[in-house]
């Protein structure tokens, strides 16, 4: 598509149609620029970018979709990416297809490992709770009781500290009278 089909696509794009008036008077200079546009839109129809209604060109949804490019080269780069992904989309189906099919049992398998483990654990809680919960509780009660002794050892400090005060204060009444 050459840039100025491109440019008058764009253009009815943004008025949403264009409307082609023949002159009232027979002017050769205006009547080869009506025929030049009236070929541009024929060739627009005819790809499918616009849609004639008794000489009202009206866009079409491709022919917008197109007109939101810059260019006609940057909209065939882009059709390009689209059709590179899809085939590449549908390579992925069909290697996921194949694995299905080869692998048709695995999912009954997981599911029925999958029931035995939770009957396990529904019957026989035991076997899975006692271990991992009396480790950690063993370290928590050893962390609890570090705690504790430095809050008493703390405790301890500041009531001889208070003690201690008290004392001066004491020896200074006294010396005081």
């Amino acid at each position: 598509m050459t840039e100025d089909i491109f440019n008058l696509l764009k253009k009815i794009a943004s008025k949403g149609h264009i409307t082609l008036v023949r002159p009232k008077y027979n002017n050769r200079n205006i009547s080869i620029k009506q025929d030049e546009l009236y070929s541009k839109l024929k060739y627009l129809c005819s790809h499918g970018f616009t849609n004639n209604i008794s000489n009202k060109y009206i866009i079409t949804e491709y022919g917008y979709s197109v007109a939101q490019f810059d260019n006609w080269n940057e909209y065939l780069v882009f059709q390009k990416e689209v059709i590179d992904k899809k085939i590449k989309k549908e390579r992925l189906d069909f290697k996921i297809s194949e694995f299905q099919i080869r692998t048709k049992l695995l999912p009954y398998f997981i599911s029925g490992l999958s029931i035995i483990l939770s009957a396990i654990a529904l019957f026989f809680p035991d076997l899975i709770r006692k271990e991992k919960i009396e480790k950690p509780s063993t370290e928590l009660n050893m962390q609890l009781e570090s705690k504790q002794q430095d809050k008493s050892l703390a405790i301890d400090t500041i009531q001889t500290n208070m003690a201690s005060q008290k004392n001066q204060e004491y020896v200074l009444k006294d010396s005081l009278n």
